[in-house]
């Protein structure tokens, strides 16, 4: 759980009640320690800053594209997007997407929508063990500065829509939300994540830091 800066602390409480390990990094050597990573939301310029100030990004960006499973959440998406509107911040440009900050509103503007599954996610979903009870198509999803996925690569899956714009994504070992999932009841992404992305076993000899 990168832990530079946003709000970490809610997604490492989630994880313990899903019972996956985790801890937070912040260091070289936590990084390295590390086969799947969280960036968490909060000010994306910020923790493109901090992170290539504190010698992580490249080294992260590397592990990334050598496959290191990360689920980037709201700044942590944009963090991940090859392209964003309007900036050259640092980041990892690692996912094929292109973002626009703040898209759905400012802080202000903060809501609570419903947010449609894709079909074949909700039947990927249904097949775990760890849920017990059918997913449906709709769950909530608050969207605080959230961005826009504005466009997209052939490698990229999305999803999760509101209306027919994609707001959750996967490409290959990389998963974004536009939205915050730590913040509602929805523990379905982040279980995903844990028990289908980061348990992958073709990962298990990689070797993603040098």
């Amino acid at each position: 759980m990168l832990a530079l800066q946003g709000n970490y602390a809610v997604h490492l409480a989630l994880l313990e009640t899903l019972g996956c390990a985790a801890c937070p990094v912040r260091q070289h050597a936590e990084l390295r320690a590390c086969r799947a990573l969280i960036i968490p939301g909060g000010e994306s310029s910020v923790m493109g800053a901090l992170l290539q100030r504190s010698g992580l990004l490249a080294p992260l960006e590397r592990a990334v594209r050598r496959g290191l499973p990360i689920f980037g959440v709201c700044a942590g998406a944009i963090l991940l997007a090859q392209r964003i509107q309007h900036s050259d911040q640092p980041r990892l440009g690692t996912m094929d997407i292109e973002v626009a900050r703040n898209a759905y509103g400012r802080q202000i503007e903060s809501h609570l929508s419903t947010v449609r599954l894709d079909p074949a996610f909700i039947k990927q979903l249904n097949a775990s063990r760890r849920h017990s009870t059918p997913i449906l198509s709709d769950v909530p999803g608050l969207f605080i500065r959230a961005p826009r996925i504005c466009a997209w690569g052939e490698a990229v899956h999305p999803l999760a829509y509101i209306d027919s714009e994609p707001v959750a994504a996967q490409q290959e070992a990389m998963l974004m939300t536009a939205f915050h999932p730590e913040m509602t009841d929805i523990t379905l992404f982040h279980a995903y994540f844990c028990d289908t992305i980061a348990h992958d076993k073709r990962l298990d000899s990689v070797d993603f830091f040098d």
